[in-house]
Parts: structure tokens; sequence; C-alpha cells
């Protein structure tokens, strides 16, 4: 705080008249323009500054209060100009302008504290040695680097010095309550620095964390919340009888209803009600919402949990060793359990009890369901599911941050180079099963579940349906996009720009990469060429920008393998027949689409509608309801998406054929 002055002779004599009382008066420094009259009934000892005290201050109801301090004890407290101070105990803070602090029973830094940085989480495995350091701009991708390269000892170490350098920069004596932040009627915080536009209203108990906040994205901690060693990131929401321990909670990331973490880290979008978490790394959407579900010991992104989900990592031997791991965008159904250890391969339902250590990640998009003691797995069942679609849009339209203000790097694609490298691959690997393997009467053995006789085929068919149309969505973009007016051109649109991408690709929590470019990045962290935290983040935030054109890179690589040539000798013909290809998965998947949607409108769901009612009542009850199945907006949007990919593909191939 600049232009301070001692208090006068008669400012002091004011102050004592008006009940206030200093350990030693000369030991406040005041702003220019400084006046007694907002200044009531507090006690100062320590260094003390104050601002200027001139605003009207709303509170909740339409109650106004003037700037000021009243009825407080502040020890080592600077305050910025026009805040209103009620009812607290504070010692050893810095506090903005135009903050309201009204009723906390002690906002105190007892210690040399770095407010949550620098804290080790112990993610997946409870006993340690998958841990991640905290700090407050800790990524979802940079976290997933810490945890799961642990074979890479100097890359490990060399991230644990940066982020230990980090907190030994932001470590003090002193904590900070930015401008414009508001806390109402609150218990103890204790070595805990919160942030610009922060509210933090009724919380119990706060301890060792930070709570990032900006005016563009404010975070609230509400009602009954305990902390112990945290961060909150900016845009997050923790209310309602959240109990953390040792947590990472990323932007927008909401936390309520009883929720309880311990040593979990939660990323962008993740949300969090009446259960519990332990060791768990949630990358972003990892969504549990249901009282009796635990999710413990495991990696989980884009997860939605079901009621009574559950896992165990513990085979009573050498204690809580074991962790999961499931890929994007699975599904817990609702009292489903595994047994740690076990992987489950991206965009699969899981239901019923797994107790095999199933490593199902060569075979996304499937269902994972037992029968009996045996896990069944149907490889690409998944893949035309209308729930599945469903999510793919709340996913998008969740997605609120604004660009330039995010730690985490997500693609939220359904297909991508990383999802459908596994589709090709699991193309062979099912081929390879079929002609290895004598034609069992109960399935098909591979690695910890059973593939039934007849699941293994429509697999495959499954799945060449959804990687034609990843690649023809891919390839009618591009080319409806561009003028041309010769093959030549033709083929300099289509044609890779460099080899950047062709590899295979890696879901680093939400952010997709060839493991290529990553592989690079991870060795300049080691050799010290991304020398510090920033240009490290920089690096990640250059890799997720890259990617539509390291996406199409791979793609046509793919369309390539799959023509048998090259697109430089392509002819018109080529190009047409690929479009033909193109067409039929197209209509194919939205077709499928759209027979599942048509299931939820079928007689056996009306069963609940017009119960006073016959079914004539019944049908028109549930339509009031639901809608019509031909009025539906999934429905409508997808009807929209094949046509226009029938017009387009109509349109260049007639383009095409005049070439």
């Amino acid at each position: 705080m600049t232009l301070l002055r001692p208090l006068s002779s008669a400012e002091i004599a004011q102050l004592r008249v008006q009940g206030c009382t200093a350990a030693d008066w000369a030991d406040i420094r005041v702003r220019s323009h400084f006046t007694t009259e907002r200044i009531s009934q507090v006690h100062f000892s320590g260094k003390i500054e104050l601002g200027r005290f001139g605003k009207e201050i709303g509170l909740s109801g339409g109650v106004i209060r003037l700037a000021g301090i009243y009825n407080s004890t502040l020890h080592n407290v600077s305050v910025g100009d026009d805040t209103l101070i009620e009812e607290a105990y504070i010692a050893n803070y810095d506090i903005g302008k135009e903050v309201l602090i009204r009723k906390v029973a002690q906002l105190v830094v007892n210690q040399q504290s770095s407010f949550g940085n620098g804290l080790s989480v112990n993610v997946l495995s409870e006993t340690g040695g998958r841990s991640v350091l905290i700090y407050n701009q800790l990524s979802s991708a940079l976290a997933y680097c810490m945890a799961m390269y642990r074979h890479r000892p100097a890359l490990i170490s060399r991230l644990e010095s940066l982020i230990s350098d980090y907190a030994k920069s932001v470590t003090s004596n002193r904590g900070f309550v930015g401008s414009h932040s508001q806390l109402w009627n609150c218990g103890s915080i204790c070595e805990v620095c919160i942030g610009e536009g922060a509210i933090v209203q009724d919380v119990l108990h706060l301890e060792n964390g930070t709570i990032n906040s900006t005016s563009q994205l404010p975070t609230v901690v509400g009602a009954g919340v305990q902390a112990s060693g945290f961060i909150i990131s900016p845009g997050a929401k923790v209310e309602s009888g959240v109990v953390l321990d040792r947590v990472f909670v990323g932007q927008g990331v909401h936390l309520a209803k009883q929720f309880s973490a311990t040593d979990s880290l939660f990323f962008s979008y993740s949300q969090g009600e009446h259960g519990e978490a332990c060791a768990v790394f949630a990358a972003p959407f990892t969504i549990t919402h249901h009282k009796p579900t635990l999710l413990i010991a495991g990696y989980f992104s884009f997860l939605n949990a079901g009621s009574g989900s559950n896992q165990s990592n513990h085979l009573y031997r050498l204690g809580p060793l074991h962790h999961g791991f499931l890929e994007r965008g699975c599904k817990l159904a609702s009292d489903s359990y595994l047994l740690w250890p076990a992987r489950v391969g991206a965009f699969t339902l899981i239901s019923g009890r797994h107790l095999s250590h199933a490593d199902t990640s060569e075979f996304p998009f499937s269902y994972l369901v037992n029968k009996g003691t045996d896990s069944l797995l149907l490889p690409g069942a998944n893949i035309f599911n209308i729930g599945l679609y469903r999510d793919a849009r709340k996913w998008v339209a969740r997605d609120l941050l604004p660009a330039g203000n995010r730690l985490d790097f997500v693609r939220m694609n359904l297909f991508s180079p990383y999802s459908v490298q596994k589709i090709v691959d699991a193309i062979h690997m099912l081929s390879e099963i079929k002609q290895k393997q004598a034609i069992p009467a109960d399935g098909y053995r591979f690695k910890g579940v059973t593939i039934p006789v007849n699941a293994l085929q429509k697999g495959i068919g499954f799945y060449q349906c959804a990687m034609f149309f990843y690649l023809g969505e891919l390839f009618l973009n591009r080319l409806s996009k561009e003028d041309f007016d010769s093959l030549r051109r033709v083929k300099e649109i289509l044609r890779a720009k460099s080899e950047k991408g062709t590899g295979s690709w890696i879901d680093w929590a939400g952010l997709l990469v060839e493991q290529t470019s990553a592989g690079i990045l991870l060795d300049d962290i080691e050799s010290g060429k991304c020398a510090s935290l920033s240009s490290v983040g920089g690096a990640m935030a250059a890799l997720h920008n890259d990617y539509d054109g390291a996406e199409w890179n791979w793609a046509i690589n793919q369309i390539e393998n799959f023509v048998g040539k090259k697109v430089d000798v392509w002819s018109s013909n080529d190009i047409v027949s690929l479009l033909g290809v193109f067409a039929k998965s197209s209509d194919d998947y939205f077709n499928a689409l759209l027979t599942d949607a048509k299931r939820e409108f079928s007689p056996e769901f009306w069963v609940t509608a017009g119960v006073d009612g016959d079914l004539q009542v019944a049908e028109s009850d549930f339509c009031a309801v639901r809608s019509e199945y031909d009025k539906h907006p999934v429905v409508l949007e997808l009807h929209k998406r094949l046509v226009l990919n029938r017009v387009i593909i109509n349109k260049l191939t007639d383009r095409i054929e005049l070439l």
C-alpha cells in the first residue's frame, strides 16, 4: 500500500472514543484521506495498514452497510480501500479493496505456509508411489505425466523440483484476500489464500490451502465445507457439507451435498455429490452423483458413475496397492463392481460384478457385463448407443470456460485418432482371435474376459462402420470447404502436410496427442529444455493447438492404407469409390442411432404415463412429457446430419466425376 502516513494524535483520540484500542498506535499507517468515522470497537496490534472507507456495501436482502471496520481484532493486517470488516478476528493477512468480511471466527496465518502448493497427493495407490505434487496452475495433463510415468524417474524428479520451487516462491507467513471477495459467517480459516472475487460463506473449517479466483471466474466455497490441504481453481464450486483432505479441485468443478474426498484430483467440469472418493484421479468430466457410490484408487475420465458403483483396491495381501484405469468415456451402471487391478477400454459401459482383473483397453466402445462369475465383453456394442451420443453433446454444452483462462487442455471428441486407432487395432485383434482359436461353445477367452462367438463378428462390423464414419466426416469436412477445379487441386487439399500425427495417439487426461510428440516433450522436460512450469504448460498448449492438423495427417494416412495407394496417385474413380463407402457408413451410423433412440418411445416405456387412463391416454401423456419421436431435438439433429451428409457427398461426387 502506497502513500501511507501515521495516525495523528486527534485521530488516535477519536478512535479511542469509538472504542478502539491498539498495542502501539505508532504501528498503524493509513492512506491519505483516511477518516476515523467508520472504525469502531476494533483492537489493533502488530503492523497495520488501512485504506480509505467511503463507499456503501450492499448485503443480502437489500441491507446497506458503510465500508469500514467494526467489532473486530486485527493483527499484522493491511486493508484496502472501501472494505467492510465486521465481527472478525484477522491475523497476518493482506486484504484487497472492496472486500466484505463479516462474522468470521478467525482468519489467520499461524506459521509459514505454502498454502497447499507442493503438497503430495497419493492418487491411485493409497500407499504412495504415484503421488502428484499439486500447485495453483496444475493441469490434468501434467498431473497425468507425474502419476503415470513413474518409469521415467528423471522426468518425475524434474517436475517435482519445478513444483517445489514454485511452492517455495509462494511460501509466506502472510495470507491474502483478493479484491471484491466476500467472506460470510465462517468458522476457522487458517493458512488459506483467497483470490479475487471469491465467495466464501458459512464454511466450518479451512486449513492450508488456496482458493484461486478471478473476477471473470469467481470461485464459491459454501455452507458446511471442511477442507485441509487443498487447492481450488477459478470457477469451481465447493459447497453444502463437502469434506476434503489433500485434494486438488480444478476449473469448473462442482463438489456438493456431503461429498467427501481424500488424496484426490478433480479436473475441469468434474462433479461429485453425496458419494466418496479416495485416491482418485478424476480427469475432466468425471461425474458421480449418488450417495452409495465409492470411487477409489482409480483413473477416470469423462466418467458417469451410477448409483452404488464400487471398486476394491485391497486383496488382503500387501495392502491397498492396486488401482484401476478406466479410459475416457466409460459409464458405470448402478451397482457395478470392479476388482482392481483392471483396465477398461474407452467409452465402455460396465454393468455387474467383475473379479477377473480384466484388460479390455484394446476394445473401445464396448459393453462389459457379467454372466455368473464370468466377465463378458461385447466389442463395439456401445458405438450406436444414443446415450453416448447424448453424453458427447452434454460435454460440449458444459464447456463454458473462457478460452484464454484454461488450465486443462481437453478434446471432447467421441471419435479421434486416439479412439479410432484403437478401433482399427481392435478389428485386426478380433480377426486374429477368430483365426487362432477354435470356435468355442462358451466364447473366446482374452485377457480376463469372454467374448461371445456372435459378439465377435458383430464387433468387427460395428468397428468398421465407426471407422469409416469418422474418416468420412473428416474427409467431407476438408473437401467441402475448399475450392477445386482439378484433380491435382483435390490432391493438394487432401495430402498430409507433414508426418506430425501419423503415429499412435495417447490421452493425457483430456489432451489427445501423438505419442512421438509427447515423447519429445517429456525428453525436453528431462533435459531442462523446458526449464519452467510455464514452458511445460506452453508446450502442452502447443500440442493441443496442433490437434486439427495432426488429426488430418493421421486420418489421410489411414485412408491411404484402405485405398492401397498414396493420394498423389489417386484417380477420380478412387475418390468417388471412397465417397460411396463414406456415404454407406454415414447412413448406417445415423440410422443405427435413430433406431436406438426410437426404443425410448416404444409402448413398454409408457408404463408410468397416463396412470388413470387407457393405452391411448398413456401415449398422449408420455408424448406431452417426453415429446414425440419425430419431434425430439436429438432425433431432429440426427436426421439433419444424415441428410446434410448425403447432400454433401452427392455434390462432391458430381464435382469429382466432372474432373
